[in-house]
């Protein structure tokens, strides 16, 4: 079993009747199941659990301290046997610093795109704004000494927010990207950590 282990979302597909049945909209299982689940690069699912409402089996605790998706994370982290446990990645709507920063205290390492509104605006990073309007592949970054934990801003199409207390910026790679104001691929700059996310996470 992989150490580096990334938390999402799935859907069980199902057509017929039950109270936890849901719909979502925009994904490739729209009616089903909706489970938390935690698996490996190569697709090994490591565990999971099924979301049965908001008052089942959830714990109030972990969600006032990580909100609701940071909760789902660390109740499927305590069912995980410690010989794979070592590296999380997961997306902006799992993503707070005060998880990454539990995760560090326990001695895990966390890496995960993160929204604007859950990074403080007295953080001194550019914003998101600003962000938009510099040279694809350029990246701001911000270090909290203290709490041992890196916030990286990335242009991409979009403006990417990462927050990790363990990927490195550098080296930075190399990716190719189609430009559609040059009418062909370009080489864009990446910071080390988003390759790592993405590459966990299964994304491209």
């Amino acid at each position: 079993m992989d150490q580096h282990t990334s938390h999402d979302e799935a859907m069980i597909e199902y057509f017929g009747r039950h109270g936890c049945k849901q719909c979502i909209r925009n994904k490739p299982v729209r009616f089903g199941f909706k489970a938390w689940c935690l698996n490996s690069p190569l697709g090994y699912l490591a565990t999971f659990d099924v979301y049965q409402g908001t008052d089942f089996g959830l714990n109030r605790h972990y969600e006032e301290r990580f909100g609701k998706g940071g909760g789902t994370l660390m109740i499927l982290f305590e069912k995980l046997p410690s010989h794979i446990k070592d590296r999380f990645y997961f997306d902006n709507y799992f993503t707070s610093l005060p998880l990454v920063n539990h995760l560090r205290e326990i001695n895990y390492g966390a890496t995960g795109t993160i929204k604007d509104n859950r990074i403080p605006k007295t953080c001194p990073i550019n914003s998101t704004n600003e962000m938009k309007k510099v040279p694809r592949g350029d990246t701001d970054v911000v270090v909290d000494g203290i709490h041992k934990i890196l916030l990286v801003h990335w242009k991409d199409n979009a403006v990417v927010s990462v927050v990790s207390n363990i990927s490195p910026v550098y080296p930075l790679e190399s990716v190719s990207r189609w430009s559609a104001k040059d009418k062909k691929k370009i080489s864009v700059s990446r910071p080390y950590l988003i390759g790592k996310l993405q590459l966990a996470h299964g994304w491209h």
